[in-house]
């Protein structure tokens, strides 16, 4: 309970909230973060709180603004534009799968299930904000949250936090400019490991690969997330390179024919070979069992903390509030508002398209609601970053999938279906974590919630039309002859082409997918799947967290060396300069993540600029052709300056924590 708790500013007390300025700056900022987590979790599956960034850039644009600058007001900039990661998070775990389908969504049908998802979770959260945040704010601490009423409260007094922002985007642009147009540094490096055996073929003996992603936002992301994820994560990595690579090969050398999925025989695989036919599927595997062991551990969270008399003081409250007796840091929208807007949502989305049946429409009732809930609680306990959204959307899949097959669907329009689903229920639960975080701050602080879920909705409607735009910029590149060809990585259906190299990993998509295409075809290969549940299974029972170490299994290695290494600048930072001055390097990695990812977005914007206006334009980064040392992309001094740089980086973070221990 909260009885004795004082907000920042008190209730009695009016200043400048919901502002045209806050809301310009939040849509503004939440486009730039959304766009960088859209781009990075394309890559790695993962992304990153944009609420705290977000505030001290806001923060900093304020000061410099001419006017009364108020605390409520900068909690409102970060209020409307921290609703970019999410929608972003909701996108990229489920809406490539529809591309790698050849079912891409045009720009109206992608910004509607955005739009709609987003809206839901708020107005989905809305009724549970007096449980869970004001009854149950001293259960419930919402890290994230919490840190950013400090960071703002903080920003009160002055400091040079957002310069550590702008730093690590300038640092991380200039690193995307060396990768992606200049050519002179590597996006990874790569060293063979081969004992014994003979010839070229990567069987022969013990043989493996090991490699390192040497961009800037894996860095950051690592460091973000710290050494104990990303050592779960290089655990798993590990496992599926230097373990189960290996084992393939030595059976490859005694075996005769082709071993499904693969379509040639094993000891003709190298070792990415062996990664992309059977690695990735054990891998799906154990994201698949991680995801739903964490949502059971959280459902057994949710039910204990709901048991706690939700209907606590719910009637007097009501009454109170229509006769116009709640204080102004207790106002919700009116649930009768809620209530109409929601419906509308779901109608506008069975009108729409966006689903075709009332099933499905039931379906993202259900769903949205039970993960809605079970998102707001759990964000309170373990944080955004441990929010098993990929569990909720795995359940969500596969309820949906048994519904939809009950009832006659079948084929590629019962599989799309089953993805729209679960890309609105996906939506709905990360908007909703956020909203949660969001709310909890305003509380700390003495904001007025009704504003709040007024920013929230506005920051929700900018960035769903911002992310629809940039999607399928992403996700689609000009060909050698015009034609539009997919940067996704994973098996395509019939007449959908596919990049030689595609740039985007798309991982949990890439799963989901998956496991739709299992229900609805069965031609999956079910044994390396049900090894890699197993696999999660035995982490856990051996009490560590299986979900991240499943999705390092199911990356390549190089993307989990990286991480690591983040996590491990990380861990040097604390044992130099303390935990609560190692938090700071959080803002450096953020900019660091935003400047490579507004560089790459700017590169693939170039190549389709280049193929509409030159006849023989380029198909890839870099945009200036090949390395400047001499060897091109084998030449050792590029190998020897990209790792110089990538250290150089994680240096960069020590120091931008030293420098904020002078400054603090």
């Amino acid at each position: 309970m909260s009885e004795g708790f004082r907000p920042h500013v008190p209730p009695d007390q009016q200043i400048p909230e919901l502002t045209a300025r806050a809301v310009i700056i939040g849509a503004l900022l939440g486009a730039v973060f959304a766009a960088a987590n859209a781009y990075v979790g394309l890559k790695v599956g993962l992304t990153v709180s944009a609420s705290i960034p977000v505030a001290v850039v806001s923060m900093a644009i304020l000061r410099a603004a001419r006017g009364e600058r108020k605390i409520l007001e900068n909690n409102m900039a970060q209020t409307v534009g921290s609703a970019g990661e999410s929608l972003a998070a909701g996108i990229i775990f489920t809406i490539p799968a529809l591309y790698l389908w050849g079912a891409a969504p045009d720009f109206g049908k992608l910004a509607l299930t955005t739009l709609l998802g987003g809206t839901l979770g708020v107005l989905f959260m809305i009724p549970l904000r007096r449980f869970l945040i004001v009854q149950e704010h001293e259960n419930l601490p919402y890290p994230e949250g919490t840190a950013c009423a400090e960071v703002l409260k903080a920003g009160e007094e002055g400091g040079s936090a957002a310069s550590k922002v702008f730093l690590g985007l300038g640092v991380g642009a200039l690193y995307g400019l060396g990768l992606k147009v200049f050519g002179v540094l590597k996006e990874s490096l790569a060293i063979p490991l081969k004992l014994g055996g003979s010839g070229a073929a990567a069987t022969g003996g013990y043989s493996t690969s090991l490699s390192l992603y040497t961009t800037p936002s894996l860095l950051g992301v690592g460091y973000i997330l710290g050494i104990r994820v990303g050592g779960m994560m290089l655990a798993g990595a590990a496992l599926g390179t230097l373990v189960l690579i290996p084992l393939m090969g030595f059976a490859g050398d005694y075996l005769d024919g082709i071993v499904p999925p693969a379509t040639v025989a094993m000891s003709d695989l190298n070792p990415g070979d062996l990664h992309g036919n059977y690695i990735k599927y054990i891998g799906a595997g154990a994201v698949t069992c991680g995801g739903l062991i964490s949502l059971f551990k959280t459902l057994m969270r949710f039910a204990a903390s709901m048991r706690k008399s939700l209907a606590h003081r719910r009637g007097v409250a009501e009454q109170a509030e229509a006769k116009g007796e709640q204080p102004r840091t207790n106002q919700d929208l009116p649930y009768k508002v809620v209530f109409t807007i929601g419906l509308a949502c779901i109608g506008a989305m069975w009108a729409m398209g966006v689903v075709s049946s009332l099933w499905a429409a039931l379906a993202v009732v259900l769903f949205s609601g039970i993960f809605v809930a079970v998102s707001s609680q759990i964000v309170g306990l373990v944080g955004a970053s441990s929010n098993p959204v990929s569990g909720m959307t795995i359940t969500t899949l596969l309820g949906t999938a048994l519904i939809l097959t009950a009832n006659g669907a079948a084929g590629t329009a019962g599989m799309v279906q089953t993805i729209s689903v679960g890309a609105v229920v996906c939506i709905a639960a990360c908007m909703a974590g956020d909203t949660s975080q969001d709310l909890k701050t305003g509380f700390l602080l003495g904001a007025t919630p009704r504003r709040q879920q007024i920013g929230e909705l506005v920051g929700t409607v900018t960035c769903a039309l911002v992310l629809a735009m940039i999607i399928p910029f992403i996700l689609q590149k000009p060909g050698p002859d015009g034609s539009m060809i997919l940067n996704i990585e994973g098996p395509v259906a019939d007449g959908v082409i596919q990049a030689e190299n595609p740039e985007f990993q798309a991982p949990q998509a890439n799963i989901m997918k998956a496991i739709v295409e299992g229900i609805f075809t069965g031609n999956l290969p079910w044994t390396l799947i049900l090894i890699g549940m197993a696999l999660a299974f035995v982490v856990e029972l051996l009490g560590a967290p299986s979900l991240p170490f499943a999705v390092g299994l199911y990356l390549p290695f190089g993307m989990s060396m990286a991480v690591f290494s983040g996590g491990l600048f990380r861990w040097f930072s604390n044992a130099r300069h303390g935990e609560k001055n190692s938090e700071k390097g959080v803002l450096a990695a953020s900019g660091l993540i935003a400047g490579e990812a507004l560089i790459g977005l700017s590169s693939i914007g170039a190549l389709w600029f280049m193929a509409s206006t030159m006849d023989n334009p380029p198909t890839n980064a870099p945009l200036m052709g090949e390395h400047y040392f001499p060897g091109g992309d084998s030449a050792y001094g590029t190998d020897w300056l990209t790792l110089a740089a990538f250290v150089a980086i994680g240096l960069l973070l020590l120091r931008t924590c030293r420098a904020s221990t002078k400054n603090a």
